[in-house]
This record gives structure tokens, sequence and C-alpha cells, in this order.
């Protein structure tokens, strides 16, 4: 699998983050500082719909005991699509 290199993240890449990061939710306001502060990297998966895995250099932390599943549709050119947020693994999956 090819390794890519971490890079800005794209406009319409922050615009779903801030999408997925709209509902009121425990740890929501320290990702989305996160979210402000941090780079992309294509997981280079085969069958990736334009999943990226996420850096950051904030220090703020989510003081959560779980994690906190966050899915959206989100439409783009017309037709949707399902994005999900996993602050775990800090990856934005894209079916």
């Amino acid at each position: 699998m090819e390794q890519h290199e971490y890079r800005k993240l794209t406009d319409g890449e922050m615009r779903i983050l801030e999408k997925l990061l709209s509902p009121s939710f425990p740890g929501r306001d320290e990702l989305l500082d996160q979210a402000t502060h941090c780079e992309a990297q294509e997981t280079g998966d085969p069958d990736n719909y334009g999943s990226i895995r996420l850096r950051t250099t904030s220090s703020r932390r989510a003081d959560v005991d779980r994690r906190v599943p966050v899915e959206e549709i989100v439409k783009g050119d017309g037709s949707p699509l399902n994005a999900q947020l996993d602050p775990e693994r800090l990856e934005v999956r894209v079916n």
C-alpha cells in the first residue's frame, strides 16, 4: 500500500469536518479545535472513496469516556456522501 504524505485539508474536507462537528455532543468543541489545526493523509485503501487520516497540532483533547460516533449525509456534487468521524483513530471514513 502506497504511503501518502500529510497535507493541508482541502476546503471540501474542512466543510465536511465542520458539518460532522455541527451537532452538540461531549468533546465536540475540542474536536472542532483539533480540526482547525490538522493535516490530512489519504488512507490509501484500494476500496476507499476519499477516506483520510488526520493529524493535529492542537493540544486540546476531548474528555470523553468512549468514542463519539458522528455520521452525516453531505451533498457535494448532488449525490449523497456518507461520512463518519472516528475521533479515536483520527480518521474520516467516506462510504
